[in-house]
């Protein structure tokens, strides 16, 4: 998820998403931070998460994040509390988590 608003900002190509927090992902998350006004220490905690709530739209039972003016991103959350996502409108929602990747683009 995270490097997928990275990718809506700006701060990390499409191809640079690989869903692992290595060190490209961190100095992007840097980079983002500094950018607005938080502390840079490329780690992705409730400043920053807060700080990135700030660009969700909600709608009846998903959220979009609107990057850079072009770029989007969709989540879900499910009935039982687990988010979900997508990485297009028209693309398959995938569940996420902290132990696993299970998007095609996930080398």
């Amino acid at each position: 998820m995270w490097q997928m608003i990275l990718w809506a900002d700006g701060y990390l190509d499409r191809s640079g998403i690989d869903c692992r927090f290595g060190p490209v992902t961190t100095a992007a998350t840097t980079r983002w931070q500094s950018d607005r006004g938080l502390r840079g220490d490329g780690v992705v905690g409730s400043a920053t998460l807060t700080k990135a709530a700030t660009r969700l739209s909600v709608y009846e039972s998903w959220f979009s994040y609107d990057g850079a003016g072009t770029n989007f991103i969709y989540f879900g959350r499910r009935a039982d509390g687990r988010w979900e996502m997508s990485l297009g409108p028209d693309l398959e929602w995938q569940l996420l988590s902290y132990t696993y990747a299970n998007f095609s683009i996930c080398s």
